[in-house]
């Protein structure tokens, strides 16, 4: 059972010599004092990520850990030393209970090692972030803090069968010239039974890029170096359980793609037959043009590792449609825009590249151009299972006039429009109905339970589909904007919050959009923005989070806010799980009265934990309880499932 600690923070600090024992009241960080002699080693919160965090030896008498079966536990050791380190190796123990009968392997425990590093973004920060799989070689004294410091992350990946309890082991820490170090390791599994990320009810938004993958790397674009390094972006968004995936029908968008996923073929030219190519019907950009067949390779491949590693994604966006190609602002100016989108075309006989306008919408030709692309995505999705997934767009305070949403409806009559915009977006999109939105001003904040309860997971008749929030400045539902140097409270609970002021989830962040490319000035920047007239500024990803994941060493790598990310939104599911029975008549008797007012005085309040950790300075106070009201969450979801299982 797990137990609330003590007041005073317990530290030990296990020098390569001795065993030193402290209890120190909780302070704020000092200044970092001069490093020990020696090298140590200790625990800390996985909440801390700073430098006097370390020094001031608030530690952890071991590493506590907290998790589901079918879930992730994490946690956090520190080495320190008043000298370089060099040779780091960590391994850990496998857990196992006091009886011995329940087992978690080594191998479920994954190690990785806290990057100290510049998070670029609209709020960059200079801190500890990503999450090396392989140790440094040499970790350097900096003079800034007299000494040198390298966090390590544990995460367990505890299985679907474990048993529920407490498990004991061990990390141990070696380096050069210094004797192995062991930590304790307890870790607590809630008898609940997480759902696969890929099930996830909430929704979330990470956008990734390939572009920027394929430039970070310096590998041409859809080389197969390009699609592993990919695939791993993709690997890691699904552990987060992201629902959403970014499928460029045209080129330089705003998105920074240069090339459209689908590639036009002239078929006036012989070709060599290839998967997925020319398999859909002929296309005329003009009356009087070349005939051109298309071909899906790219766009099946990566929608193939989208369902892969997200399952049946519930928001698939065939972006289509710019700002600059027939629209006004609020959709209210007579000005039309005369510039048409581009597609990517490829000669058959010799692979190059190149890129065409397509006709302007409105025009006679736009429907034919368009109308066979759809069709073969339409039958592409339905065989993946996901044809209540399509969506198509997009737009922001720039949007399409009447006769670009008439085209959409001749030739994608069954796709949902998505809207990106300062202010709420219901359906206003004339023919076509509103199936993804997300906006900024007026975001709700959410109620006091004691006045009202909101359920963002079940959107009503009258929401538009997937009704999202954009946690930029001007944003208050997650308590205030998210950037990259924002608190990892915030990261953890912005899943919770949103959902508890009644939306579907947080939207329009950027999973991978590094400063991979140089400015003028030789300054790195995101890829955003990088086709003018196609610019959305302050409505793009750059204004929030763009960057979540971090550029490893060999590929994309996680990063604590990811991993905060992951923790919130695991326990959101256990929520909902509890909440779909307390809101369902039949399933709330099969409980009973007296438990459903326990579990719902339980999910009330951990509402009010999360107003107060909305509020100004509330985030400390929020994390301190977490795992112990996570625990509470975690029994009460497990006893749901178990009284609902006993028809």
């Amino acid at each position: 059972m797990w137990k609330r600690g003590t007041a005073g923070v317990s530290a030990v600090l296990l020098f390569t010599g001795a065993v030193t024992i402290a209890n120190a009241a909780p302070r704020k960080p000092a200044p970092p004092p001069p490093a020990a002699e020696g090298t140590r080693v200790h625990a800390l919160s996985r909440f801390s990520r700073t430098i006097p965090a370390f020094q001031a030896d608030q530690g952890l008498r071991n590493v506590a850990m907290l998790g589901c079966r079918n879930g992730i536990a994490s946690g956090q050791v520190v080495v320190s030393s008043n000298k370089a380190i060099g040779g780091l190796t960590v391994r850990c123990s496998a857990l196992k209970t006091a009886d011995g009968k329940g087992v978690i392997p080594a191998e479920r425990v994954r190690i990785r090692y806290v990057r100290w590093e510049w998070v670029p973004g609209y709020r960059s920060m200079r801190g500890f972030d990503g999450l090396e799989e392989s140790a440094p070689a040499e970790v350097a004294v900096r003079k800034e803090w007299n000494g040198a410091y390298q966090p390590v992350w544990l995460t367990v990946h505890v299985p679907a069968d474990a048993s529920a309890g407490a498990y004991t082991g061990a990390v141990t820490v070696e380096l050069t010239g210094a004797r192995p170090v062991t930590v304790p390791v307890n870790l607590t599994v809630a008898d609940w039974t997480a759902p696969d990320p890929r099930t996830f009810v909430a929704f979330m938004d990470l956008i990734q890029s390939p572009d920027s993958v394929a430039l970070q790397y310096n590998v041409p674009l859809w080389s197969e170096a390009h699609w592993r390094l990919v695939e791993r972006s993709l690997v890691l968004l699904g552990e987060a359980g992201n629902r959403s995936l970014w499928v460029p029908l045209i080129a330089r968008t705003h998105l920074g793609n240069e090339q459209s996923m689908v590639r036009w073929v002239r078929k006036d030219v012989a070709r060599p037959p290839s998967a997925g190519a020319g398999d859909a019907k002929d296309a005329q950009p003009g009356a009087a043009g070349p005939r051109y067949g298309h071909d899906f390779t790219i766009l099946d491949r990566y929608l193939d590792l989208g369902v892969k590693h997200m399952g049946r994604v519930p928001a698939v966006i065939f972006f289509t449609w710019e700002v600059f190609a027939g629209g006004g602002y609020f959709g209210k100016e007579l000005r039309k825009s005369e510039k048409p989108v581009s597609v990517t075309t490829v000669d058959p006989d010799t692979g190059k590249v190149g890129l065409m306008e397509a006709p302007m919408f409105g025009t006679p030709e736009s429907r034919p151009f368009w109308k066979p692309v759809f069709d073969a995505i339409r039958d592409r999705m339905a065989k993946r299972g996901m044809a209540g997934s399509m969506l198509t767009g997009a737009s922001q305070d720039r949007r399409p006039y009447r006769y670009v949403l008439d085209d959409f409806k001749a030739f994608a009559p069954d796709f949902k429009w998505c809207s990106f915009s300062h202010g709420y977006v219901r359906n206003t999109f004339g023919p076509l109905e509103t199936g993804y939105q997300a906006n900024v001003w007026g975001t709700p904040r959410m109620p006091h339970p004691s006045e009202k309860r909101l359920y963002g997971w079940r959107q009503g008749p009258k929401a538009a589909g997937i009704n999202g929030i954009f946690p930029r400045i001007g944003c208050s539902t997650t308590g205030g904007p998210l950037f990259s140097n924002s608190p990892l409270g915030q990261y953890r609970s912005m899943t919770e919050t949103t959902i508890c002021a009644g939306r579907s989830g947080v939207c329009r962040q950027g999973a991978d959009f590094w400063y991979c490319q140089k400015d003028k000035r030789g300054r790195g920047r995101a890829i955003l923005d990088r086709y003018p007239p196609a610019v959305w500024s302050n409505l793009g990803p750059r204004c929030a989070s763009g960057n979540i994941l971090a550029p490893g060493k060999d590929g994309p790598i996680s990063s604590l806010r990811l991993e905060m990310i992951r923790e919130g939104r695991q326990e959101v599911e256990a929520r909902i799980a509890i909440e779909k029975a307390l809101i369902t008549p039949a399933l709330r008797a099969r409980l009973g009265e007296k438990t459903a007012v326990a579990y719902q005085r339980l999910l009330d309040d951990r509402t009010i934990a999360l107003i107060a950790g909305t509020g100004k300075g509330g985030w400390p106070a929020y994390l301190a309880g977490a795992d112990k009201r996570a625990a509470d969450l975690y029994a009460a979801a497990g006893e749901v499932a178990r009284k609902l299982a006993n028809r």
